[in-house]
């Protein structure tokens, strides 16, 4: 249950910090304000798709440090993918 949090938790901040590159990115303003209106949800969706590949992560390497790394990393990729796909 703990590494089931540490998923989640390391995709949420994964997801956000990815959002926040992808906000500093932006010149235009009217896609600025529209990436932080949907803060909670694309930060929510991430999360939810982190935990896939967190899980098989944790299940190949059992290390519960890398698996963390790992999924802010696929959180942070994440971000990215929903902004292109937003586009």
């Amino acid at each position: 249950m703990a590494i089931l949090i540490l998923i989640v938790l390391a995709g949420a901040a994964g997801t956000f910090l990815g959002i926040i590159t992808v906000i500093l990115k932006n010149e235009r303003t009217t896609n600025r304000h529209q990436l932080l209106t949907n803060i909670p949800a694309s930060v929510a969706l991430g999360t939810i798709i982190c935990v896939v590949p967190g899980g098989v992560l944790y299940a190949s390497i059992d290390n519960a440090l890398v698996t963390a790394f790992g999924v802010v990393v696929s959180g942070f990729l994440i971000a990215w993918i929903i902004d292109a796909i937003d586009h």
